[in-house]
């Protein structure tokens, strides 16, 4: 287990991304192949930046949209593709700065993709956590009324969610 020993995660995520780019450099026309790179490379960016490597974090930013850009040229309406590019939106936009406005379009443009495919399946567990994660990051860079109402919609789409056989059973008070 690696409950609380982060480097060792992030070690096993740099496995997973090395890996991902060994088989996609032996079958470069796999499309699995490939995007199992952003599926790794995006967490680890995350991890990265919150641990204090800034370069890191942005190269690996930089990879997972890089490969993204590339599947969305094959099937420009794949929606996992698509909500992997938005992921990887929302990480690059967080190694932003506050004030940039380029941090700003990033969540904006990753958020016209969540936002609709969580209409769309309101169940969906992935694209719920990339949305509230947007929706939060977007929240923190606009004045208190507009943030107020978009927090309010992220809480709206947390209290949608029905119960999964596979969630804990409720903690008794």
């Amino acid at each position: 287990s690696y409950a609380g020993d982060t480097e060792a995660g992030a070690a096993q995520l740099q496995q997973a991304v090395d890996e991902a780019e060994r088989l996609a450099t032996v079958e470069p026309d796999s499309a699995s192949f490939q995007e199992d790179i952003p599926i790794y490379a995006t967490p680890l960016a995350r991890l990265r930046r919150l641990q204090g490597e800034p370069e890191a974090a942005a190269k690996l930013a930089e990879r997972s949209l890089a490969v993204t850009e590339g599947l969305l040229s094959l099937s420009p309406d794949h929606p996992g593709w698509l909500r992997q590019r938005a992921e990887s939106r929302v990480e690059k936009a967080l190694q932003l700065p506050a004030a940039a406005a380029d941090a700003r379009a990033l969540l904006a443009s990753a958020l016209a993709v969540l936002e609709p495919q969580l209409q769309g399946n309101t169940q969906d567990r992935a694209t719920l956590i990339s949305t509230i994660g947007a929706q939060l990051a977007m929240a923190a860079l606009e004045a208190p009324p507009a943030a107020g109402e978009r927090l309010r919609r992220a809480l709206a789409s947390c209290d949608a969610q029905t119960g999964s056989p596979l969630d804990p059973p409720p903690a008794t008070p």
